[in-house]
């Protein structure tokens, strides 16, 4: 496909494919936001770990844990840690260690993402954090990973963009088989939009009742339903954030605006 391209523009001067480059004011934005979902999944790995080895020790948790890991259990654990087998104290010590780091560092990004969200070229953001189950992690990454908006004509590239249209398989007779999702694009944006329909779900009566029509009941199709609401939640997000505009900050190069093809080698 690559040497066809390059023959068709050699000796028919036909147009080269269009790449667009972030700007670095982007590229930076997105490491913040990167590093903040990093975190997070970091964190999460390290509470299954705990989880996982008192559940080893055949260790009952305290009647007062719940899932947001208060400072009360932190301290049981402390406790814990000194009644454990000389060889095992020293590895849960170093996971929940770990998990007080981790905290501390979520804490200090959320801080520095918050600053970031207030600068002008984000203005969109207080209007996606108005749509059920977005918020200020979700809303930033959308923006970062997207980047220049205009880039996208209709609802159709955005799904494509981010891996949310099926795959077409056409051999012979058969046509229009639709299979999985392409799963193109940013992974790490498709898994919080995930998140967010999940709560969008849990917190909006239109969405749950979307919901259920896709599903229809079945099990089997939760997944189908689910991918449906991510898609239309990605949509949603970028129909109102178009609607502010898009920062020359983060408009890049190759984008509608100012094109520039793929250098062909000689």
């Amino acid at each position: 496909m690559l040497l066809e391209q390059l023959r068709g523009w050699a000796l028919a001067g036909n147009k080269l494919p269009i790449v667009w480059m972030p700007p670095q004011r982007l590229r930076d934005d997105r490491e913040l936001v990167r590093a903040r979902i990093d975190a997070a999944e970091e964190l999460t790995r390290v509470k299954l770990k705990i989880l996982s080895m008192l559940k080893r020790r055949e260790i009952q948790k305290p009647a007062n844990y719940h899932s947001k890991w208060s400072r009360s259990f932190v301290a049981w654990l402390r406790k814990v840690i000194a009644s454990l087998d000389l060889a095992v104290a020293p590895v849960l010590e170093r996971l929940v260690d770990r998990f007080e780091l981790y905290k501390k560092e979520i804490g200090k990004l959320d801080k520095a993402l918050r600053e970031l969200s207030n600068q002008p070229r984000y203005a969109a953001l207080k209007e996606l954090r108005k749509i059920p189950g977005v918020g200020l992690l979700v809303g930033m990454s959308f923006l970062v990973e997207m980047g220049d908006l205009l880039r996208f004509e209709n609802r159709r590239q955005v799904a494509a963009y981010l891996g949310l249209c099926p795959a077409a398989h056409e051999s012979g007779k058969a046509d229009d088989r639709k299979g999985r999702i392409t799963r193109q694009g940013p992974a790490r944006l498709r898994k919080l939009l995930c998140q967010a329909a999940w709560v969008s779900v849990r917190y909006s009566s239109e969405a749950a009742e979307s919901y259920q029509r896709i599903k229809q009941g079945q099990q089997k199709r939760t997944k189908k339903a689910t991918v449906a609401l991510m898609r239309k939640l990605a949509i949603t997000m970028w129909h109102r954030a178009m609607g502010y505009g898009v920062s020359s900050e983060l408009q890049g190069r190759g984008g509608p605006h100012e094109s520039i093809p793929l250098e062909a080698s000689p």
